[in-house]
């Protein structure tokens, strides 16, 4: 049986905080632990090869990115506008953002945590005043 113990603590405005937990793992677990290990390096691979056709301008890849991703892009986009509309217009014009950066897209954050950045600054970006025709 192995135990693994790690504690974390942090600084936060003059408080320091302590967080601790143990955690015990007997050897058919530790069996389980490595095979997920695994498991998740694979999907990692598969996600690198995702990201690679989305960079070669692959449409069914891009496709697959805007149908995985678009309900929590609109998602963060409405609680940050409150208003549906321009949450979805920003959420188009994230996705064609991602579209045009993509070649940009390093991998040292996950695909999600890029495209929420991207959100964010579009929501950010102030809309274009629309000027109405005067009489």
């Amino acid at each position: 049986m192995s135990i693994l113990k790690f504690a974390l603590s942090g600084k936060e405005k003059g408080r320091r905080m302590f967080f601790s937990k143990s955690i015990t793992i007997d050897e058919e677990d530790l069996g389980q632990v490595a095979l997920a290990a695994r498991s998740i390096s694979v999907g990692s691979s598969a996600e690198a090869e995702f990201i690679e056709k989305l960079k070669a301008g692959d449409a069914n890849a891009f496709d697959t990115f805007v149908t995985r991703y678009s309900a929590d892009i609109y998602a963060l986009l409405f609680r940050l506008t409150e208003d549906a509309e321009e949450a979805s217009d920003l959420t188009q014009e994230t996705f064609l953002s991602a579209l045009k950066a993509i070649h940009k897209f390093r991998g040292e954050a996950d695909l999600k945590t890029w495209l929420f950045r991207i959100a964010v600054n579009e929501s950010r970006k102030p809309f274009p005043l629309v000027e109405t025709p005067q009489p």
